[in-house]
């Protein structure tokens, strides 16, 4: 088929101007587009915050009013029957208005006010000074007719210098005897409570701390009671809100949040109110846009820069190829070809990187299966030096143990690949000298990401910590979910601390933090604001499958396990709280002294002798254990190749039996993990039967849960392993001070 036939030149550019124009206009509609996502993420989590503000302060501003309109209740109540006369001499009176008063923060005082504006009484002086209050707004409103709670404007109080407002509602009419006797429904004074602007400003900004959040609380009409901002009021003029306030609440009463500028400072805020219970009020919590969107700013700023370099780095690149596009058309096929090569060789680099990947995977099936692998690398390496060493005729036979073996380990092998690919691989305890603070520091950015934007992490890291030994994939897990936990205690965000320090616990202070021996420990520690715990919680919060948490939100575990993270590595963990009062967990691990890892003083290494051979220059006798009998075959049949005497055992039993009726063995070569008694309470039996005989330990679960352990320093061999490698093992120990021993187990 013909193919068209189009210019060399006049189609790549095209092409190429083509690429110019998108160079430009392409990172210019991304960083618009970005740019536009993230100015509404951040937006809409400040309205989030805002919101969860809002209904906290909504409910204890509501918890104020209520108490005032309480006490002028209860106020009211003590006064009934009581003449204006009566009231004004009555220091019983006074005293039940000033323990009143005194029980109560936000409070400034409680009066009561005779129907011509004279205050008769007070909680603050007696008798009162009988100051004329007719003038003021409450007053005014009460008497023209009003007989639900009214709440004035703020004022300065003259005796205290300090902004009030006041909660007042009439005096229930005093009728029958009595001079200034009124008829049911009429005006018969006031009972007035003036409550402290600033202190209970003061106490939204403790219920609802933000640096960016200011508050304010108005009454219906618009008039502000409480504004937290730097502006002052003009004096004897009120504070407005702003149209925008009253066009928002015009359309929703009860709850909202809307975006506008002050007409009193001119800065643009988003503010999200809350209708105060059945009250003429509204808690307002606003935020700056400004302040908002400086960190969208900065980062705009860097986005800018990076898609303002990209985009200058194509044009210049384009255009240099535009210069290109006249030369000869062999040099574009040779570009093509060279591009189809390029193609090629990131198809192979992916197509590697796929078989990386697979590698990695498979090679974290690693200790279930050790035992096999070591069958089968001992038999090889056997058939091997077999061969190298010149093979007899009848080789064939020789060497038909050993591949028996190899296959059998084979696949034994791929069958249990197979069946741990299924499952999830559980995790060794791989213990290690470790640095709290360095691991802290590594974890720093994960916990960071774990927890919501209103929830602030501080670390406080202890100079010169000591080592401890732990395994730190283990720890690290243990970290997070304490995190985690801390997080969701705190669903509107707070304060959340890690912490490390030394600690020497003394026998009262054990006891105390817990089943733990006094000495010196590592404690690292998670605190948060959060809800806390009740006593009954507390009590089981370590407990297995215990939670307060709905169902399916979790599994009573994670804390459990924390626990049982940091016993099995010898330290406890213990749990500070209480209802409202934040929750702290501190876990507390060992000290890793230097005698932890140092076993014996350091002796000159005597000059090695050939292998099979003993400190009398006599083959030396290995006891071999072992009840893996593929695993007891190589490494035998590699031992006596060596020129050792080998006697095996299958378990703990068989090797004591040996010892105490086969005579002297100059070395004991153990697995640790063995059927009855295990490969380190076998050691310590045999030590005492033999104190001369040196002990190996072998072993292909290093650190499983459920493994028994070896004395640090101990000689460890771990599995798979070649002949060499068990034969320097068995050499170098050989070689090594006898009485060393003494101190591994």
């Amino acid at each position: 088929m013909a193919q068209p036939v189009t210019s060399p030149v006049t189609s790549p550019m095209r092409s190429l101007l083509a690429i110019l124009v998108a160079s430009v206009v392409l990172p210019l509609a991304i960083f618009a587009g970005v740019a536009a996502y993230d100015r509404a993420r951040i937006l809409e989590a400040a309205e989030e915050s805002l919101a969860r503000t809002a209904d906290i302060l909504r409910e204890h501003a509501l918890r104020v009013v209520e108490i005032q309109d309480l006490v002028l209740r209860q106020v009211d109540r003590r006064v009934a029957g009581l003449s204006w006369e009566e009231i004004g001499r009555s220091e019983e009176v006074h005293r039940f208005l000033r323990d009143l008063d005194q029980g109560l923060e936000p409070v400034d005082s409680i009066w009561l006010t005779a129907p011509d504006g004279v205050t008769v009484s007070g909680s603050r002086f007696f008798p009162a000074s009988r100051p004329d209050v007719g003038h003021r707004e409450h007053f005014a409103a009460l008497r023209g007719g009003g007989t639900d709670l009214v709440i004035s404007r703020a004022f300065r109080e003259n005796a205290t210098g300090e902004n009030v407002f006041v909660v007042a509602r009439r005096r229930t009419p005093t009728h029958g005897a009595g001079a200034d006797g009124a008829a049911p429904g009429t005006f018969d004074g006031v009972v007035a409570v003036s409550v402290k602007a600033d202190t209970l400003l003061r106490l939204y900004r403790e219920t609802a701390p933000h640096q960016n959040h200011s508050v304010g609380l108005v009454r219906a009409d618009g008039v502000f009671l409480i504004r937290d901002a730097e502006v002052p009021p003009p004096d004897g003029a009120p504070q407005l809100a702003s149209g925008n306030f009253r066009a928002a609440v015009a359309q929703r009463p009860d709850v909202g949040i809307f975006t506008g500028t002050s007409a009193i400072d001119g800065v643009t805020r988003i503010v999200a109110y809350r209708k105060v219970g059945a009250y003429p009020l509204h808690i307002l919590v606003a935020a700056g846009t400004d302040a908002v969107l400086q960190p969208w700013r900065q980062h705009t700023l860097i986005l800018g820069l990076l898609c303002g370099g990209a985009s200058l780095s194509l044009v210049l690149m384009t255009l240099l190829a535009l210069r290109r596009t006249g030369r000869e058309r062999a040099a574009l096929q040779r570009l093509e070809q060279e591009a189809a090569k390029r193609e090629l060789a990131e198809a192979a680099l992916l197509q590697s990187q796929k078989l990386e990947a697979i590698g990695k995977l498979t090679g974290g099936i690693a200790h279930d299966f050790n035992n096999l692998l070591t069958a089968i690398i001992g038999s090889l390496e056997t058939i091997r030096s077999r061969a190298a060493g010149g093979a007899p005729p009848n080789v064939f036979a020789d060497l038909a143990g050993p591949l028996d073996i190899a296959s059998q380990g084979a696949n034994r092998a791929a069958n249990l690949t197979q069946r741990l690919l299924a499952f999830a691989r559980q995790q060794p305890l791989n213990r290690s000298a470790e640095d709290l603070n360095l691991l802290v520091e590594g974890m720093e950015p994960l916990l960071r990401r774990s927890l919501t934007e209103s929830t602030v992490l501080e670390t406080a890291l202890g100079d010169g910590l000591w080592l401890t030994s732990c395994d730190p994939v283990q720890v690290e897990t243990a970290l997070l979910n304490l995190v985690i936990n801390a997080r969701d205690a705190m669903p509107g965000g707070g304060r959340l601390s890690v912490r490390t320090a030394n600690v020497r616990l003394d026998g009262a202070q054990a006891a105390a933090v817990g089943d733990v021996t006094p000495g010196d420990y590592v404690r690292l520690s998670v605190s948060d604001t959060g809800t806390g715990m009740t006593a009954d919680v507390l009590a089981r919060a370590f407990d297995p499958f215990f939670t307060t948490k709905p169902v399916g939100q979790g599994t009573g575990l994670g804390l459990s396990q924390v626990y049982g993270i940091v016993r099995q590595c010898g330290g406890t963990a213990r749990i500070l709280s209480g209802t409202g009062e934040g929750t702290t967990v501190e876990l507390y691990l060992p000290r890793l002294l230097r005698e932890d890892t140092v076993t014996a003083t350091p002796v000159p290494a005597p000059a090695p002798r050939p292998d099979g051979v003993a400190e009398a220059d006599g083959p030396a006798r290995i006891l071999l254990v072992e009840d893996e009998a593929i695993v007891r075959f190589v490494a035998a049949e590699a031992l006596r190749e060596a020129g050792y005497e080998v006697e095996e055992a299958e378990d703990a039993d068989s090797a004591l039996a040996l010892i105490e009726g086969a005579g002297v063995f100059q070395l004991m070569l153990t697995d640790v993990g063995l059927p009855g008694l295990n490969g380190r309470q076998l050691a310590e039996m045999a030590h005492r039967l033999r104190p001369a005989m040196k002990t190996v330990f072998m072993t292909g679960y290093a650190g499983v849960a459920g493994e028994p352990s070896v004395a640090v320093g101990a000689p460890l061999l771990a599995k798979p392993f070649t002949p060499d490698a068990l034969l320097r093992k068995v050499r170098q120990t050989l070689d090594e001070d006898a009485s060393s021993f003494e101190t591994l187990v």
